[in-house]
């Protein structure tokens, strides 16, 4: 339902391999200007507040109404709910002073959201979700810390992390989605197994397609089995890999053509040539830097 597979596992791996094509030695002359400031990390985390709140909710857009539709907002909290407790826990320790770090908060808080996508509308229980949550945000925190700094040494320049916000968290749910499609039976999900996976329905000539239209309007499948669903699954993502890291490469190269005007080693990482910017935090700011004392009489003077 989340589109784990189609839209966070292809975006990230298309984008990382597009970032390794167009990766020259410029890029990492000039990625000491790969920076944050306190204003921008704060207005990024309400972002990322709004963000946590209504994920449910895009979540179960495409759910057919009714039990499917409850299931992937209630298991979509309980995977945000594991993954930003343990996302503040991760981060404290694998920081030597036991501080958290802004770019885990922002966005490895949301990546039991983005693994929970594919299974979301399924029968997993509580502590299905919750175990979701919990992995993806244990590989999104040690991504941020280890991962990302790695790829970077093999020219990989994954400035967003979004290998550990939607590639990795993907992947985890692309797998929990086939476990999960294995496991789905008739017998646990009754008629509505068939508006999760039309393919497992009865043939439209079959005794069980005749008794089961009396109950519940769904189109004849193909009599997939379990075994079989979850093979497809699996293919599923195979192609969304193969598709996603081929057309990165095609892109890439397009881009890299002279006449397409790629950017000068000057305007990487700097938005001056676009953006009029100040030269810290916003225009008319007290710098953090003052005393008390200082800040109100600064303040007294303002008014």
């Amino acid at each position: 339902m989340g589109g784990s597979m189609f839209i966070h596992v292809f975006g990230a791996y298309f984008g990382i391999v597009c970032a390794r094509v167009l990766y020259t030695n410029k890029t990492q002359e000039a990625s000491h200007k790969e920076t944050s400031v306190y204003n921008s990390d704060l207005f990024a985390m309400i972002g990322t507040t709004f963000i946590w709140i209504y994920w449910p909710s895009f979540n179960a857009a495409l759910a057919p109404r009714g039990a499917n539709q409850h299931r992937t907002v209630i298991n979509t909290y309980y995977a945000l709910t594991s993954c930003t407790v343990t996302s503040f826990a991760i981060s404290s320790l694998v920081d030597e002073n036991g501080r958290f770090h802004m770019v885990h908060i922002q966005n490895s808080t949301l990546a039991g959201a983005v693994a929970v996508g594919t299974l979301v509308n399924m029968m997993i229980q509580p502590w299905g979700a919750l175990l979701v949550g919990f992995m993806a945000s244990i590989v999104s925190v040690l991504g941020y810390r280890y991962i990302t700094p790695a790829l970077a040494r093999a020219r990989f320049h994954d400035s967003c992390g979004i290998n550990n916000l939607h590639g990795m968290p993907g992947l985890i749910g692309s797998i929990g989605g086939i476990v999960a499609t294995y496991l789905a039976t008739e017998a646990d999900y009754g008629y509505s197994l068939y508006e999760i996976f039309p393919a497992r329905a009865p043939e439209l000539n079959s005794t069980r397609y005749s008794d089961m239209i009396k109950v519940l309007r769904v189109e004849p499948g193909l009599d997939r089995t379990a075994l079989s669903q979850a093979a497809w699954q699996g293919a599923a993502l195979g192609t969304t890999l193969v598709i996603a890291i081929f057309g990165g490469i095609v892109v890439g190269l397009i881009l890299r053509l002279p006449f397409l005007n790629p950017p000068r080693k000057d305007q990487l990482f700097d938005d001056t040539d676009y953006w009029i910017l100040p030269e810290e935090g916003f225009p008319g700011s007290v710098s953090v830097d003052l005393s008390n004392a200082q800040l109100n009489n600064t303040i007294i003077s303002k008014l």
